[in-house]
């Protein structure tokens, strides 16, 4: 992994290819096999199939080791990304200061994740929150926009195809527009109420595990 991480170009074709195979046959062996065993009764959440005790302890120990682990290998990612756009390259500079530097931009990017995760601490709400601020502007409103920059900057000869996407591009913009506002309201309002409703699902609560 080490050896990788100095040659980037090697990342995606090795470690994150095969991570992304060994991680989506795993879950979807578990969703397969939980579904087989519960049938319509299968719940939301995979971890609610364990009955409370010690093997629901011993499974959440084991789940948060694997969040840790996720966490840091993704924060290394995100941080290099952030310090190569932004230009912060005495952070990456060897030595005492160059690690002070790193320190302190993971050390707040792990506070905001912190905080975030604690004044949200249900996931359902926190995933449909992230569903519908990223995924309306990356599935139905970056793709038209960036074919219609590309259009101005180098356009199309013109043809069917071109004509086709600028028709479509127009309605998917107006729409993600919408849903974007029209999700993230409502997500909103949906930690609002849940966060006055149940004592489980308030800021910084905790849910013991019995």
């Amino acid at each position: 992994m080490l050896a990788e991480m100095k040659r980037p170009q090697d990342f995606a074709r090795k470690s994150l290819g095969f991570a992304i195979v060994a991680m989506t046959g795993l879950y979807a062996l578990v969703s397969i096999t939980t579904y087989a065993m519960c049938g319509d009764g299968t719940p939301p959440s995979i971890v609610l199939v364990i009955p409370k005790g010690p093997w629901l302890r011993i499974a959440s120990i084991f789940m948060a080791y694997h969040i840790i682990v996720t966490y840091l290998s993704n924060s290394q990612i995100l941080i290099r990304g952030i310090v190569t756009a932004c230009g912060w390259n005495k952070a990456l500079e060897p030595g005492f200061q160059g690690r002070a530097r790193w320190l302190a931009i993971s050390a707040v990017l792990t506070g905001l994740a912190y905080l975030i995760a604690d004044v949200i601490p249900q996931f359902d709400n926190l995933n449909d929150l992230t569903g519908n601020v990223c995924c309306t502007q990356g599935c139905l409103i970056l793709p038209p926009l960036f074919f219609f920059l590309v259009q101005r900057v180098a356009p199309w000869p013109e043809c069917a195809c071109k004509t086709a996407l600028t028709i479509i591009g127009w309605p998917m913009i107006v729409s993600g527009i919408f849903l974007f506002f029209a999700g993230t309201t409502g997500s909103i309002m949906t930690i609002w109420q849940d966060a006055h409703t149940d004592d489980s699902r308030r800021p910084f609560a905790c849910q013991a595990l019995s």
